[in-house]
């Protein structure tokens, strides 16, 4: 049984919501209870056990065991060797898997989205004299990026927040 993030999650959110039922039981226990309830495992230590299989298998590790490892799903490098990379790995891994279950989909990796933002570049219109003018490149964003951030901001109905990663808004307002 593969056991991800949201289940973890949903573990730990029904733990909490046992505790109205079962005031006498500490955190473990209930934790414990809500592991059985959700996925029929043993306990929680056995969920969290999975969960780590789960998240490793997605690792690719270089013959030998040391080196640097590379995950491929949230394309994070890390030293396997090292807990405080595995826990950093687990940590930017589990804010991936949450980004990716609310878009629907998974979100382009570092070198796919500077892929896009060098297509967008050449496709906009005018490019070609601002470089001869300027002799440098200018970054222009993934379109899909801030079509994804627009959508998520518009789901939350506070679009005061879109200034904040629009650098852009304090050149219009000049």
């Amino acid at each position: 049984m593969q056991i991800t993030y949201s289940h973890i999650k949903k573990i730990k959110r029904v733990a909490k919501e046992l505790k109205h039922t079962h005031p006498s039981l500490k955190l473990g226990q209930r934790q414990d209870i809500a592991a059985v309830q959700e996925l029929g495992v043993r306990n929680y230590y056995e969920a969290s056990r999975l969960y780590d299989r789960w998240l490793m298998e997605h690792v690719h590790t270089p013959p030998g065991g040391t080196g640097v490892s590379k995950c491929s799903f949230c394309e994070f490098s890390f030293s396997a060797d090292l807990k405080q990379d595995r826990d950093l790995h687990r940590e930017i891994h589990e804010r991936y898997h949450e980004v990716s279950e609310a878009l629907g989909y998974v979100p382009a990796g570092l070198m796919d989205r500077e892929r896009m933002k060098r297509n967008a570049f050449y496709r906009r219109p005018g490019n070609k004299a601002r470089r001869a003018a300027t002799g440098t490149a200018w970054l222009v964003r993934p379109i899909a990026l801030k079509r994804d951030l627009r959508r998520i901001l518009a789901q939350t109905s506070d679009l005061r927040r879109l200034r904040v990663y629009d650098p852009g808004h304090a050149l219009r307002q000049l």
